[in-house]
Formats: structure tokens, sequence, C-alpha cells
């Protein structure tokens, strides 16, 4: 087998050709066990990224699973991978191929960064945290044919005069949402479950906001712009001037905010001017108790259905994110979660099986409770862990897939929507039709009926 060097040298040319690869989560072989549909949702962000801090002296291409099966016929100087948990076991079958075949491959993302030790029997380095502080420095290490096994950035990067994202290296006919863009990193919340405050860091930090701007103008005219923020309202005095700015544009967009920046009626209409039409929202349990064991002690259950009515009443739609399987859960969670969405009129909902993301509090609160180490499971539709009130198991499985049937058939949709006025409506039905799309398609692949 040759050795590091040989492969760093093998190809290298004058101007050195590198892949980044987004895996596809639950793909061996190329062999596809997800719901295909005719496009991806978002582009591989993070990758853009990437490629926009690699300097012009390299030749830069991007290969994304979701979209286009993966040939290892290509041949790369560099192959660079990324994968969060649920494909960081894709991610691993791709770099022993590619290594094979004699070119070196690094890896960096949400999983290397919290499992550097363990990516590195598959990869020749590992990077840890975010690219735009080690990608420099790994790639002039790469060039001299020494790479170090692992690098780590001294401290978080700065936002200012961040690159432009390459969106010129991927279609935009293969996406469902193309215009996606970060004005900030950080969370102060040190929610169990969530891996945001590891990667990023336990503040908000935030790009200028001409910058933003400028990027949103040569976004694409066509879609909503998706702000891929954390919480976009998270430091309101920076939020109000963000909208302030962006209002004159002329355009929709949606993010993710907390429930906690959406109690002000003046704040969410200067949002509904701005052109935000949908917020992602994590309520997570209807549990008081589930609530503080996850460290998210800021929602309150009893005022879900006020918060709704609120965003409703300034043309702003919400999707509602929820977890089961947490230790004060019974199986009776998903009739209270559903129930809750028809009542509230939820506008859309997310139901994911608590995951144990590695480098998490939670993962290492239920790491003597883990029956399956499959990381491809690790993605919100399976069980993996011992709940501390189900069994067995496998019925939060069923019952997600119950649940999933109930809110997006055509009367679940009919409920939650009924008797809604507003901006909000028209993408309101648009995301309910991708859902019912996405459901339908994995009830039929489970064997159930397709819903009606």
């Amino acid at each position: 087998m040759l050795t590091l060097r040989q492969r760093c040298t093998l190809t290298m040319n004058d101007k050195a050709r590198i892949l980044l690869v987004a895996p596809e989560p639950n793909c061996q072989g190329n062999r596809r066990h997800r719901i295909h549909l005719a496009k991806t949702l978002f582009p591989p962000l993070g990758l853009l990224a990437v490629a926009a801090a690699t300097p012009p002296d390299y030749d830069v291409a991007i290969l994304d699973e979701t979209s286009h099966p993966l040939s290892y016929d290509q041949r790369a100087d560099l192959v660079a991978l990324t994968a969060n948990t649920a494909s960081a076991p894709r991610a691993y079958e791709i770099a022993g191929e590619f290594r094979r075949r004699g070119m070196p491959v690094v890896m960096g993302g949400i999983h290397a960064t919290a499992l550097p030790e363990e990516a590195l029997r598959y990869v020749d380095a590992v990077g840890v945290g975010e690219a735009e502080g080690f990608w420099p420095r790994m790639l002039a290490d790469f060039s001299r044919g020494k790479l170090e096994p692992i690098y780590r950035n001294e401290d978080y990067p700065s936002l200012d005069n961040l690159n432009i994202p390459r969106r010129d290296l991927l279609r935009r006919k293969d996406y469902l949402l193309w215009n996606t863009l970060q004005t900030s990193r950080g969370c102060p919340f040190r929610c169990s479950f969530c891996s945001v405050h590891k990667f990023f860091g336990g503040k908000y930090r935030m790009r200028p906001v001409p910058q933003v701007l400028e990027e949103v103008r040569q976004l694409s005219p066509d879609g909503p712009v998706i702000f891929v923020d954390d919480n976009i309202f998270g430091n309101r005095a920076r939020a109000e001037e963000l909208m302030e700015a962006v209002l004159p544009l002329n355009r929709i967009w949606f993010s993710q905010a907390s429930t906690d920046t959406l109690q002000d009626d003046k704040f969410l209409q200067l949002a509904s001017r701005s052109g935000c039409r949908m917020l992602f929202v994590g309520f997570e349990s209807l549990s008081d108790e589930n609530l503080a064991d996850i460290n998210k002690r800021f929602n309150h259950p009893k005022q879900i259905e006020e918060t709704v009515q609120r965003l409703h009443r300034n043309g702003i739609a919400i999707l509602g994110a929820f977890i089961v399987g947490l230790d004060h859960d019974d199986i009776t969670v998903f009739d209270k979660i559903a129930t809750l969405a028809e009542q509230a009129q939820l506008d859309a909902i997310q139901i994911a099986i608590r995951i144990p993301i590695p480098g998490t509090d939670d993962a290492a609160r239920l790491a003597d409770r883990i029956f399956d180490q499959d990381y491809s499971k690790r993605d919100g539709s399976h069980i993996v862990f011992r709940p501390a009130k189900i069994s067995p198991p496998v019925l939060l499985e069923q019952r997600l897939q119950e649940t999933y049937a109930r809110l997006y058939s055509g009367r679940g949709i009919k409920i939650r929507l009924a008797g809604q006025t507003g901006a909000h409506v028209p993408w309101s039905r648009r995301v309910n039709q991708g859902f019912r799309l996405r459901a339908n398609k994995w009830l039929k692949r489970l064997g159930m009926n397709g819903m009606k």
C-alpha cells in the first residue's frame, strides 16, 4: 500500500483537484434506502463554504450523494468528506474505497469533531471544528505531503469577511430550497440533546449585516431565502438591524427561532414586514419534567397555542418540532402531540425519536441504555436505546409512523389549516404537501397503506 506521502503527491499537478463529498445516510455500496424524491431539500451549505475557503490555486468539485450517485472512477488529488452521525458509516465506506485507489482522504464535520480519534481510523487526517479555521493549514500541509493526524482550531473563526459559498459548483435544479445562507453561529443555550454549542460555541457570533445583504442579493430570485441560523432572533438588536436591512429587498424568508423570542407582537410585526413567512421552532416536549431534563426550561408547553396564534396574526407560519422517547414520555406522547398540533393549528410538525448524538450530554446520559451501535440509525426515525417508560422500544418507531400518517393525511392537513388566513397560508400549504409526499413514500416503503 502506498504511504501517505506517496498518495499526497501521486497525481499532484500545477492545479491539484479537490473533491468535496457529502455522503448519503443509509447508503451502502451505492444501494440507497432513503425515500427518493425528484430533488433534495437543501444543498450542502457547509461544503459550499469549504469550497469558498479553498485557495484559487486548487480545482474544487463537490459531490452531493443525495443528488447524484458517487463514482470511484473519478480522480482527485485529495478527497474531503463531511458527515453527521447518521451519515458517518457511509463516509467511512467512501473513505476506504478512495484510499484503496491511492487517494488521500480527510474528514471534518459534526461527527468527526465529536469523535476525531474514531474518524482517524478511516481517513488520513481529521479537522475538528469549523473548517475556515483549519482548512488552509490542512491544505498547506497536504501540498507538502505532510498531513498531521488531527487539526484543531485555537479559537472560533471570525465571521467577518467570509467568502461567499461556491454555489456555482452545484446545480440549482437539484434542490427544492436553494437559497440557504448563514448569518450567525453559536448558541448560549446548553440543551442536552444538541451539538450546536459544542461545535459552534456558547455565544452568538454574527456576520456583519452589510455582508449578509451582499450575499442575499446574489441569491436566485426564485424561492424563499432560508437563513439556517440556529436562532435568527437570538440577539434581538442585531435581528432588528438585519430585518430592517432585508425589508427593502422584498424577499420572502424562513428561519429558526427559540420560543422566548416569539412573545412580542411588535417585534414579530417587523419580522413579517421584512418577509418572514415561516419559522422552525423547537418545542421539544409537552412535559415540563422532560424540558427540565434536557435543559430547555425556557419552553413552556401551556404557551404553545398562544405562540402559534401570535405568529399567525402576524402572517408567519410555524413548523413545530418535538422529540419523543424522553424519560418522562409514555406511549401516549404521540396522541398528545398530534392533538396539540390539531388544536393549536400548527402549520407543520416534525417529530423525531431522541438521538444520542456523540459528544452531547444526552449521549453520555444514555450510554448504558444504547443497544444498537449502528450510527446510520441515529436519524430520528429509529430507536437505538431503551426508553425509560416505553417497552418494547420498537413501539416508538411504529407509533411515529402512525402519527405522521394522521398528521399528514388529507384530513389531518385540513384540520390544522382550516380557517387560517394571512400571508403565511400559501407557504403552509406548500410545506404540508412536501411533508405529505415524503411521509407517504416513507410509509409505503415500510409496507403501510398510503395516506388518504
